[in-house]
């Protein structure tokens, strides 16, 4: 009897057990619908994004006081976001003698929504300009395109995750992707929340049993190569996932595989495109090899490459001035302060995802597994890692990690994710402030 005594543990008090039982029903509660949680994802990431825009945007009208513009419609338009805006408006262009890029290296898809967004968002609103004359509608139909996007691309994740990690690990998994240094570009003008939003969906379909999914999946594929020529590699990802349905077993396969040929299908439009616009199907290469030095190279190559080039930022040791890539002449701008930040994150960001896919090599499946290798060794094979990091962005089977932590290591999430949004608010500051392209 004095064993037991001496033996027993003590109680926990009253309250805090009260508290415990509260905070776990509120948690399996959000946690049993899926809309509530991405919500919930949404709002809380998305604060810490639109404050350091904030902050980005208020330095560079005090930095740039010739910008006439408001803070909101500055930060909208910085980068990549002008040219969709411009396709939006004006069409495309293309002059075969123009010295750097034109805006024929973006893919179509999304300005084209952008631009009968707006169209519509004119008719609704009686021709309200939403803060600005000349790009109001524009942006503000970007906006809402990514953003709703990227809100039910985080309810379709946890969908697709869920029979494996459960809700919890697809929760956790779902805002440590809304928390990644540049996961503020899911909600910024750019193509990254309608690019993640059509990957997950044709997976998702992909997995269902639909009668027709793979002709669904096939044109989802489809799309997602007209929003990003990324999406093309969805085709393998794709083909890889109907191979282990059947069993990796030949004599299994069936005529509905043909339908993901739709999926290169989108970039094959695109290119007739411009072949009937400009006479020219080259014109996407010669675009993106003028504007962004994109070429053809070994990913491993690059990597080293660039890899040299973050020493050379952190020990000072510029090489000269650099030729052919417009706006990147003076060596200091290129591997110095902000510079030397994406350089940082560009390089990290596959080594991390690789590790992250180790770890979680078990609830790993063969499609996911194709999906991240090539997520990682396509942008490396263009010859340089500007933007990588953004690139990596929808390579969320290297975050399913954290969902299999067991319990006494769950709570390590909670500073890791506050970490990362500490970091996504700097990068979205650097960004809005003009300083740092991503």
């Amino acid at each position: 009897m004095a064993r037991d005594i001496i033996s027993s543990k003590p109680a926990p008090p009253q309250g805090w057990t009260s508290l415990r039982t509260t905070i776990a029903a509120w948690t399996s509660g959000l946690l049993s619908n899926t809309w509530a949680t991405a919500a919930l994802i949404f709002v809380v990431t998305r604060f810490f994004a639109l404050a350091g825009a904030y902050a980005g945007g208020q330095t560079v009208l005090v930095l740039e006081p010739e910008r006439t513009k408001s803070w909101f419609a500055e930060v909208a338009l910085m980068w990549d976001a002008a040219w969709y805006a411009t396709i939006a408006q004006d069409f495309y262009s293309y002059a075969p003698t123009a010295d750097g890029g034109t805006n024929v290296a973006f893919a179509p898809l999304y300005p084209f929504l952008v631009r009968a967004l707006s169209e519509v968002l004119n008719l609704v609103t009686f021709g309200w300009n939403w803060g600005d004359d000349q790009y109001g509608s524009t942006i503000a139909a970007g906006l809402i395109i990514s953003n709703i996007s990227f809100f039910v691309a985080l309810a379709l994740l946890m969908r697709l995750l869920a029979p494996r990690v459960g809700k919890m690990g697809a929760a956790v998994v779902a805002l440590a992707l809304a928390s990644l240094p540049l996961a503020f570009f899911f909600s910024a003008m750019y193509t990254e929340g309608l690019f993640l939003l059509l990957v997950v969906a044709s997976l998702l379909v992909a997995r269902s049993d639909w009668r027709w999914k793979w002709l669904c999946a096939g044109l989802l594929g489809m799309l997602a190569a007209l929003d990003r020529f990324t999406g093309i590699l969805l085709l393998p990802v794709l083909g890889v996932e109907y191979l282990s349905q059947v069993g990796w077993r030949p004599r299994k396969i069936r005529p509905d595989i043909l339908w993901l040929a739709l999926v290169p299908l989108g970039v094959g439009i695109y290119v007739l495109f411009l072949w009937w616009r400009f006479d020219n199907p080259f014109a996407l290469n010669d675009s993106m090899l003028k504007g962004w030095n994109h070429k053809e190279s070994f990913f491993l190559t690059t990597y080293w490459e660039s890899a040299v080039q973050l020493w050379q930022s952190v020990s000072g040791t510029f090489p000269p001035a650099i030729e052919g890539v417009p706006g990147y002449s003076d060596p200091v701008l290129y591997y110095g302060h902000g510079s030397r930040m994406y350089l940082i994150l560009d390089l990290a960001m596959p080594i991390l995802l690789l590790a992250g896919a180790f770890l979680a090599r078990k609830k790993l499946l063969a499609s996911e597994w194709t999906w991240l290798a090539l997520g990682i060794i396509y942008p490396l094979s263009t010859n340089i890692t500007f933007s990588l990091a953004r690139y990596m962005l929808p390579l969320w089977p290297g975050l399913i990690w954290l969902a299999t932590l067991k319990r006494p290591a769950r709570w390590l999430l909670v500073p890791w994710m506050l970490f990362s949004l500490a970091i996504m608010t700097w990068c979205a500051y650097w960004y809005g402030s003009a300083r740092w392209i991503g």
